[in-house]
């Protein structure tokens, strides 16, 4: 299930992950879904 959630990103940030985005045949939701997956998976390491 997806949960649509604001996020205040600074602005030169959202623009280079888009461009990574598009190279990568991807959009930016995804990328970030998946930076914070990580994220949540490192703190769980610990």
């Amino acid at each position: 299930m997806k949960t649509k959630k604001d996020l205040y990103l600074d602005e030169d940030v959202v623009k280079a992950v888009k461009k990574i985005a598009i190279d990568e045949n991807t959009n930016l939701s995804a990328i970030v879904n998946k930076l914070l997956t990580e994220y949540l998976q490192k703190k769980h390491e610990k």
